[in-house]
């Protein structure tokens, strides 16, 4: 049994879960005007619930995706001739 499932709260699991799937489209969206590629939006969205998770449901925890920057590794800038689309 991993340590940090003895303190799990099913309430607060199904709520971090209902935030996903009611904002998750919308904040991918955002990750992506941000970062300008997809797979960058994407891992950005990722890193950013990971950071919110274990504040969850601290009010506080909502200033984190402005807080979270993003490591864009040489060559893998947005360029704005690319191919790489999201259509939300």
């Amino acid at each position: 049994m991993d340590p940090g499932d003895r303190d799990r709260d099913p309430d607060r699991d199904g709520d971090f879960e209902a935030f996903v799937a009611a904002r998750g489209p919308r904040l991918l969206r955002v990750a992506w005007l941000l970062t300008g590629d997809a797979h960058l939006a994407e891992d950005l969205l990722q890193m950013t619930l990971a950071k919110v998770w274990p504040k969850w449901p601290d009010p506080i925890a909502a200033w984190t995706w402005a807080s979270t920057s993003v490591s864009v590794p040489p060559g893998r800038l947005p360029n704005p001739r690319s191919s790489t689309t999201y259509a939300p």
